[in-house]
């Protein structure tokens, strides 16, 4: 019994083992470009989405500032006459009044409202262009690690395979005695140490695909590999713009510039609205009174206002002031901000282009012809193991700062685009 038992309690962990190791092997792949993930991602981007209903929301409000106060109607009706002995007499003898009124704003409140949501409207805009713009700069440069990172992925695996065949055919000979132990010992540990980067990369590429799947709002979740065409943004040349010009650029199409553009005119528009406040409404209505009157059957006319005599928003004004002189200072700051960070960025381009400039790029089919004579050089042992290694290293670390170099150029290129506000290269 106690047999079966165990036997069942494995059976049931190596089924289960089984299931979550299907699970996560991935076995869908998609191919994709920057571009078709970037329109995905605009489709159906959930924060994007959710921002729109803002912008309607804030439409709305300007809807709702256009209306008018409703009238308030009040009615009044006696309960009991002693004259007559009656309760709730609405006969000709009874007392019944009706009483209207509608409030009339004298300062332009209401017209001064309706374009303080109008900018309100325009701040939600803007606010959603901002929150695309930097969703966007993260949808690429996740997608230029991703496409680089994949990249080196290659190579690991074209190296592995090419050492485990090299460390099994060592196996074999040391088993004959044809070799010592410590070369074959310290291939497999290059090996196994090849595998450990190539698993650190692998990690760091689900990363960058979980994020991918994020922004893309995407609940099938393949594994994309993404396709960057050859000598993309090969011809930028970061010489063709003068940084002042940048520096217009950006302020003109920055939309967080824009966000405090907006705020300077909100803020000036609150202060303008309170200072109306101060002014009390005028109330306009009219009267019918039956019984309660001077004259039977009473009609007047009611005019009313509060008298400004203690509070004239006097408050209220001045934190609006304090507001709008804030964020003048806050429009400065963001002014400077942006123009400090065109410089980093057109820095960067300009190290990155020369550096890339400088390299030579055509080296790695060079290296990957190179690597199979230094492997069957080695096998007929026309070079030391510590020859083999090295060149392994000195291929391994140029295929991948190549990568890395031309991983950077784009992520800098793309960081210009990003703090100009416009795509001054247009990635296709």
């Amino acid at each position: 019994m106690k047999r079966k038992f165990t036997l069942a309690l494995l059976l049931f962990v190596v089924s289960i083992h089984f299931c979550l190791s299907n699970s996560l092997v991935q076995t869908d792949t998609v191919s994709i470009t920057v571009a078709e993930a970037e329109n995905n991602f605009l489709k159906r981007n959930l924060l994007l989405l959710a921002s729109n209903y803002d912008i309607q929301a804030s439409k709305a409000q300007i809807i709702q500032a256009k209306l008018w106060p409703n009238p308030s109607v009040e009615l009044q009706q006696g309960i009991y006459d002693p004259n007559t002995d009656k309760y709730f007499d609405i006969s000709k003898t009874g007392q019944s009044s009706v009483q209207i009124n509608q409030l009339i704003n004298i300062a332009g409140t209401r017209n001064k409202n309706v374009n303080l949501q109008k900018i309100n409207s325009e701040l939600a805009e803007a606010q959603l262009y901002d929150l695309l713009r930097t969703l966007k700069f993260e949808l690429r440069s996740t997608a230029f690690n991703l496409y680089y990172k994949q990249q080196t992925i290659t190579m690991y695996e074209t190296q592995i395979a090419s050492l485990k065949e090299t460390v099994s055919l060592y196996e074999a000979q040391y088993k004959r005695g044809n070799v010592p132990s410590r070369e074959v010992i310290r291939l497999q540990a290059f090996l196994i140490s090849l595998e450990n980067e190539k698993y650190a990369m692998n990690r760091t590429i689900h990363e960058d695909l979980q994020y991918l799947y994020v922004l893309m709002a995407d609940t099938i979740r393949p594994y994309y590999k993404i396709i960057i065409p050859q000598n993309y943004a090969e011809t930028f040349s970061n010489e063709l713009y003068s940084i002042d010009s940048l520096y217009q650029v950006a302020l003109e199409n920055r939309s967080d510039v824009k966000i405090k553009e907006l705020e300077v005119m909100q803020t000036k528009q609150i202060h303008t609205l309170e200072k109306s406040n101060a002014y009390p409404g005028l109330h306009i209505g009219g009267i019918w009174d039956r019984q309660s009157n001077y004259i039977r059957n009473y009609t007047g006319v009611v005019v009313g206002f509060d008298l400004p005599a203690f509070n004239r928003n006097q408050g209220n004004i001045k934190i609006a002031e304090n507001n709008y002189q804030k964020s003048k200072l806050n429009l400065e700051y963001v002014e400077q901000n942006v123009i400090s960070e065109v410089l980093t960025a057109y820095r960067q381009v300009s190290d990155y282009n020369t550096l890339y400039r400088n390299k030579n790029n055509d080296l790695i089919e060079e290296f990957d012809t190179m690597i199979v004579g230094f492997v069957s050089n080695y096998q007929k042992r026309n070079i030391t193991l510590i020859e083999f290694i090295d060149f392994y290293e000195t291929y391994k670390n140029y295929i991948s700062s190549v990568y890395e170099l031309r991983g950077n150029r784009l992520q800098a290129i793309e960081y210009l685009n990003f703090t100009t506000g416009v795509d001054i290269y247009e990635f296709k």
